[in-house]
């Protein structure tokens, strides 16, 4: 029996299921039995092609409805279009495309591409090394998933977007298979060695990614991912020495990552954080966060919370507090091995809690030591603070600075909390400090600065080494008895108590400062006083530069004074020496008053002050008004009037009772001119060409204030009797 043969010669077939099945062979000719053949299925039948196929490779289309296509062991394409398809390539290294639709897709042995795209579709890969595509990231509509890869070192790429819902099973089969996604939560994943992160990351619980064995980056970037659930995710392992991103879709997430340089970023809530080898960046921001560096030069960062933060090894920066906070924090700081710096942000509140510096050469940057247990730190920085603490924490630092490894020499700022010796000579070394207590009496020894001791309300000692050393006192001179016991100077009042002097070489007074080594009182200087303008209101219509007043000041100690205007008050005034001038024209109208800043100064201490100067209003003349009330005395004219007859009157009013001219603008083509104030004819008028005319006139004053009005008059008609040409002829 002969075999029933299609040959396609390079054309695209379509057929129906039915009849591409009713063929023996479908090939693409007989004298290219092999070559590749192009078919369409025209309906939504099934077209089983194994056996009319064999080994042929062929490019097939289904139609927009669903069908059941089958092809052969050729390498085949198979498109599915519209519709709920059916799509199995068998053997060979297939591509098939179920387009939209909840479509089922097989690929059969070899090295096939199953893309599945929009629909709730079924994907098996089979054997062979498949790559296997599914979902539609522009969709809005949820999504059911059914990826099973099959044998062979597969790799599945979810194009799923993060906003919709998804769920079912993904499972990588046998082989050492990969998968890429962004969105995770909602599926089951399994059997997948490989998760690639992309560009956006990937989003998913902690137990989604313990199940997988490695986690990689599409390119160069860091990986980047999201986890969607509180429980522990341990990456350790799965990462290398790749940089991971750590972000959390929940209120708080617990992480371990892997040994490279990692950026974990957690919530208001109760992180956990192991991040272990690598340069690594840990910000907890609020809640009672556990950071742990691990190896490394990390930068850990607590936030607000009851925190506890481990730097390990390696040189660590960890800030602890809420920036300008002001509520209590607990600190739980142990920075490791390394030269640490640790810096406790809050600025307001109340601090409890440890610090530990761990081994290294550590620094420790803190607005107070109160409250604190402090240990293994070598190097405090004050930073401009006035920082209270106890003798014995001051002294368990081997260093005191402003700020380390700085040229700004400037001095520490102490506050002892209680009367406890304390020799700073060791950590403060040459830097000049000013110290003072909250306690009544204290008894301190500074180093080789310039040093500012301030008595208490009790029995002080204070003991300046080298340098210029000063103490202070808030009394006058003379409240203070003076004695010498085996060199010290000692200092005695009902205010301040008795007070010892070691190295200190003066005394600062409320009054002046003495000389221990001249024994000599030099009065303070007091600043200028009593600062007055001569005159304070000046009236609008001044002229500028017009002296408005003199400034004065009183100086007890009769040093020369100099004034200098801070605030001109938008311009409106200038100085000249220590007269104030007008240098902008003045309104009442607009500012009733303006104030100025001048300052005074003996060359020592210059003090400031703010003057009011008053804009006394002027009786101004008002406006002149251009003419009102125009008007014509008449509202009419008969046709046939003589030219040059006198039409009617025009009158106005000048406010001002001025003489009011008038200009003619319009003359109503032609018809009317101006004779004074009257109107008068200069052609003849028709009622029959017109019913009305109008005509415009203009009022001006002597100052050249103009008014303009139209004028309208009724044309009144006038019998005129009728004259016949015609002859008697012509009429009848």
């Amino acid at each position: 029996m002969a075999l029933n043969i299609l040959n396609t010669n390079g054309s695209n077939v379509a057929r129906t299921g039915a009849e591409f099945e009713a063929y023996d062979v479908i090939r693409y000719s007989a004298t290219s039995p092999l070559a590749r053949v192009t078919l369409s299925v025209s309906d939504s039948s099934t077209a089983d092609l194994v056996d009319e196929l064999g080994s042929v490779s062929a490019d097939v289309s289904g139609s927009d409805s669903a069908n059941a296509i089958t092809t052969g062991g050729g390498n085949d394409t198979i498109f599915g279009r519209a519709g709920a398809d059916t799509l199995s390539g068998g053997a060979g290294d297939d591509l098939i495309d179920g387009g939209d639709g909840n479509d089922a897709l097989f690929g059969g042995e070899g090295s096939d591409q199953l893309f599945g795209r929009l629909g709730d579709d079924t994907i098996r890969g089979g054997a062979g090394d498949d790559t296997i595509e599914d979902g539609f990231y522009y969709s809005v509509n949820p999504e059911v998933f059914d990826v099973d890869a099959g044998v062979g070192n597969d790799t599945v790429i979810l194009s799923n977007s993060i906003h919709p819902s998804v769920s079912g099973t993904i499972d990588g089969g046998d082989g050492a298979d990969t998968l890429r996604a962004s969105f995770l939560t909602g599926l089951t994943i399994k059997n997948f060695e490989v998760l690639e992160s992309g560009e956006l990351g990937v989003t998913g619980s902690a137990a989604q990614f313990d199940n997988i064995d490695k986690i990689v980056a599409q390119s160069d970037s860091d990986i980047v991912l999201r986890l969607s659930s509180s429980a522990h995710a341990d990456l350790s392992g799965k990462l290398g020495t790749s940089g991971v991103q750590i972000y959390a879709a929940v209120t708080s997430i617990n992480v371990t990552t892997d040994a490279g340089n990692d950026r974990l970023e957690g919530t208001d809530g109760s992180d956990v954080f192991d991040a272990r080898a690598g340069d690594d960046v840990l910000n907890g921001y609020g809640g009672d966060d556990a950071l742990s560096g691990g190896e490394g030069n990390d930068q850990i960062n607590g936030g607000f919370g009851k925190d506890v933060i481990k730097g390990g090894a390696g040189d660590d920066s960890i800030f602890d507090g809420e920036t300008f906070g002001v509520y209590p924090e607990v600190l739980d700081i142990d920075a490791g091995e390394g030269n640490d710096a640790i810096i406790v942000q809050t600025a307001n509140g109340v601090l409890s809690g440890a610090i530990d510096g761990g081994t290294g050469i550590d620094i420790l940057r803190a607005p107070t030591l109160t409250g604190l247990t402090v240990k293994n730190v070598e190097i405090f920085e004050t930073y401009g603070y006035v920082i209270a603490g106890s003798s014995a924490q001051f002294e368990s630092f081997d260093k005191i600075v402003f700020a380390n490894n700085s040229t700004d020499n400037y001095p520490v700022l102490l506050s002892l909390t209680d009367s406890a010796h304390l020799d700073l000579s060791d950590e403060l070394g040459d830097l000049g400090a000013v110290v003072g207590g909250d306690v009544s009496g204290i008894d301190v020894k500074t180093g080789g600065g310039d040093d500012e001791f301030t008595s208490t309300r009790g029995d002080d000692i204070f003991d300046g080494g080298a340098g210029l050393d000063m103490a202070v006192f808030s009394g006058d001179f003379a409240s203070y008895s003076f004695a010498i016991d085996n060199g010290s100077h000692v200092l005695t009042s009902a205010l301040e108590g008795k007070d010892t002097l070691i190295d200190v070489e003066s005394a600062r007074f409320a009054d002046g400062v003495y000389d221990f080594a001249t024994e000599t009182f030099t009065p303070a200087n007091k600043a200028p006083t009593n600062i007055q303008l001569s005159k304070t209101a000046v009236s609008e219509d001044t002229p500028i530069w017009t002296t408005v007043g003199l400034l004065s000041a009183r100086d007890a100690d009769g040093d020369a004074l100099t004034y200098t205007l801070l605030d001109a008050a938008d311009d409106h005034f200038r100085i000249n020496g220590n007269r104030i001038v007008t240098s902008k024209a003045l309104d009442y109208e607009t500012t009733t008053s303006h104030t100025i800043r001048v300052a005074v100064s003996d060359g020592k201490v210059t003090v400031q002050k703010d003057i009011t100067i008053n804009v006394l209003d002027v009786n101004e003349a008002p406006l002149n008004q251009a003419p009102t009330n125009l008007a014509f005395s008449r509202s009419s004219v008969s046709e046939n009037i003589a030219i040059g007859t006198s039409v009617g009157l025009l009158s106005a009013r000048d406010p001002e009772g001025g003489t009011v001219k008038w200009r003619l603008t319009d003359d109503a083509d032609g018809i009317f001119k101006l004779v004074g104030n009257k109107i008068q004819t200069k052609a003849a008028i028709d009622y029959e060409s017109t019913h009305s005319l109008t005509f415009t006139a203009e009022a001006y004053d002597a100052a050249g204030n103009v008014t303009s009005y139209d004028f309208t008059l009724a044309v009144k008609d006038v019998f005129e009797s009728s004259v016949s040409s015609l002859s008697h002829e012509a009429l009848i």
